[in-house]
């Protein structure tokens, strides 16, 4: 896979708006809440880094965060593959196909200590393989 094949993914917004659909579905929270990174390893995988960032209020999260670790932890990775393909194929055109082959939740964010009262981050980073279909 070529350097200019990751850029064109990374790149394209159909991609991120693909990626936040799903999120947003499996956390059931709102896309403004959720930031996706992008990079590469080693390996040649992609590695993706969602941030959900959760409001407070009045010193309480807005969405019970026991709720969203608990969605986040017990989707199946077929059924997050599922989800993605479909977003992708309406959003991006087919024109990728990519596989997540594992992920893990960081929830052990430092967050700023202004900000600690009135946000919670969690992190949920996936290693996704990826294969590029020229149209």
């Amino acid at each position: 896979m070529d350097v200019d094949d990751y850029r064109e993914y990374f790149e394209d917004p159909s991609v991120r708006e693909a990626y936040v659909d799903v999120m947003s579905r499996v956390a059931n929270v709102s896309s403004k809440m959720i930031d996706v990174r992008m990079s590469t390893n080693r390996l040649g995988s992609i590695v993706v880094q969602y941030m959900l960032t959760i409001p407070y209020i009045d010193e309480s999260p807005s969405i019970p965060l026991q709720s969203i670790e608990n969605k986040l932890s017990t989707i199946q990775m077929s059924t997050f593959n599922e989800m993605l393909d479909e977003a992708m194929d309406r959003v991006a055109g087919g024109r990728f196909e990519q596989k997540v082959v594992s992920v893990t939740v960081v929830d052990d964010i430092p967050v700023n200590m202004a900000m600690q009262q009135s946000v919670h981050i969690t992190t949920l980073v996936m290693a996704l393989a990826m294969w590029w279909h020229d149209l």
